[in-house]
């Protein structure tokens, strides 16, 4: 198997499990809410369907497209939701522990999607 196969092959098998977990997230938030919680405060069942969705749809646009393009845009997209989870944990005792859980999860996501990114011509 050449390289450009062998990326987007690695681009689709780390998106598999991910747009699955989209899917949990969707119909099953109040279960991942209180799980990811601990003793804190749950968020709300309409802010992990977001967050289900968007991993739904970006995932899935991976599984079947596996560009470099496509790949380094959900990067970015997961990097951003990364970001914006340590203002909130820092912000909101009650919602730290699953802001900080959201964030490190679409962190190593995007660490993991660009190192199995097509390369450039891929």
């Amino acid at each position: 198997m050449n390289s450009r196969r062998r990326r987007r092959a690695l681009a689709r098998a780390l998106a598999a499990p991910l747009a699955v977990g989209g899917v949990v997230l969707l119909v099953r938030p109040e279960q991942v809410a209180r799980a990811v919680s601990g003793r804190g405060r749950e968020p709300s069942a309409w802010v992990v369907r977001v967050f289900g969705g968007r991993m739904l749809v970006q995932h899935t646009a991976v599984l079947l497209h596996p560009t470099r393009g496509l790949v380094l845009a959900g990067v970015a997209a997961d990097a951003l939701h990364a970001a914006s989870m340590v203002p909130t944990a820092l912000a909101s005792a009650a919602y730290r522990r699953p802001a900080w859980v959201s964030g490190a999860f679409a962190a190593g996501s995007a660490v993991l999607a660009a190192a199995v990114s097509p390369r450039p011509g891929d």
